[in-house]
């Protein structure tokens, strides 16, 4: 099974770097529909916030290639995108994917999860990396739906081209 940001090592890490900074936080599973199965993780309230957010839509920061999605809790609250708006799979399989299904599997099952699980009709949408291009991949199809859920995005550096790369990355 692949998990995008909540393998076991990664798991760990974003729980330790979220508890460390006091922040509450709450994992979820998300299965696609090639049966894979994804992690997201949930802030839903500021450190010192004692009840839930409730203004404003619920924003999924995507992160960028050969990222976890620890690299959304990493650097000091008052710097991290995640709390700002919150106030290594060794399994060959688990890389065994292209930006396609990323972007017309992954990212439907997981923005469609969000707004299910809080009962909103978009979202916002922060996209680094491989996150900025898989929505530019989904946003921009024709017969994306996805595109009415999605009340904003942003895009940092999107991801561009890796043929200078050396392998085993490549």
């Amino acid at each position: 099974m692949r998990y995008l940001t909540s393998d076991l090592h990664s798991s760990r890490i974003i729980t330790q770097l979220t508890e460390s900074k006091g922040y509450p936080w709450k994992e979820y599973k998300v299965i696609i529909p090639d049966g894979y199965i994804l992690g997201v993780y949930r802030f839903p309230r500021g450190r010192n916030a004692s009840t839930a957010f409730t203004v404003g839509p619920p924003v999924f920061p995507q992160h960028g290639l050969l990222n976890l999605g620890a690299t959304w809790v990493i650097i000091f609250p008052g710097q991290n995108l995640s709390f700002i708006l919150a106030a290594a799979d060794d399994d060959e399989e688990f890389w065994d994917s292209n930006y396609d299904e990323m972007a017309h599997l992954d990212l439907p099952s997981m923005i469609y999860f969000v707004l299910n699980a809080t009962k909103r009709t978009q979202i916002g949408y922060v996209g680094h990396s491989q996150g900025g291009m898989i929505g530019f991949a989904e946003f921009g199809r024709l017969e994306s739906t996805m595109k009415n859920n999605v009340s904003f995005w942003i895009v940092f550096t999107p991801a561009g081209r890796l043929g200078n790369i050396q392998p085993p990355i490549r």
